[in-house]
């Protein structure tokens, strides 16, 4: 399936019992000051294909399950705040986070929304993972009109049971298949 454009990521942070937590579901969509979505890569969906010998040929192939699935995620402008609380750096007071032993960052449920093709609606959702950002980096300004460029966050995936087995990603097409998608991903709000 291809995908036009990316629109939409909904992250939430989930408690011990992997559900929402009621105030920290963030919605990263293109309004001003609360970030912007830019692009991601999912990898590691499929397993490593193995080749069972038998009779001097390759006589079967085992291929079940997923490899290691992780994802690169690129994001504008992500308010301060929001990015501290996914990475889970120590809040020491307003507007100041500390990096170090304490850092800890919490499982999310995340779903990223675009198109298809033939322009219905597609969701790709993340049932449980958690953010790092290996760096932060800043250019000199020059005689032109400055361009930011989205910060890369890495997103390690982990399996959540559904239905009595390990799921890491789904994919939907469709209104009625993506609402579903979202019921899934974001089954029951905690305060």
């Amino acid at each position: 399936m291809s995908f036009v454009g990316f629109k939409k990521a909904t992250i939430a942070v989930l408690n011990d019992d992997l559900k929402v937590v009621a105030t920290k579901k963030y919605v990263v969509e293109g309004k001003q000051g609360k970030g912007a979505t830019s692009s991601f890569e999912l990898s590691g969906l499929s397993s490593e294909a193995v080749k069972v010998y038998g009779s001097d040929v390759a006589y079967y192939v085992v291929q079940d399950g997923v490899g290691d699935p992780n994802m690169k995620l690129n994001l504008l402008d992500l308010p301060f705040d929001v990015e501290n609380e996914i990475l889970g750096t120590l809040k020491k007071s307003e507007g100041l986070y500390l990096y170090g032993e304490a850092t800890k960052a919490p499982n999310v449920a995340i779903m990223l929304e675009s198109k298809a093709l033939n322009g219905e609606r597609v969701a790709v959702g993340i049932f449980c993972g958690k953010f790092s950002k290996d760096s932060m980096s800043a250019n000199t300004k020059e005689d032109k009109t400055p361009t930011p460029e989205p910060d890369e966050y890495t997103v390690a995936i982990s399996a959540k049971t559904i239905d009595d087995k390990a799921q890491y990603v789904a994919k939907a097409i469709g209104n009625t298949a993506v609402t579903e998608l979202e019921t899934l991903l974001f089954p029951a709000v905690e305060a």
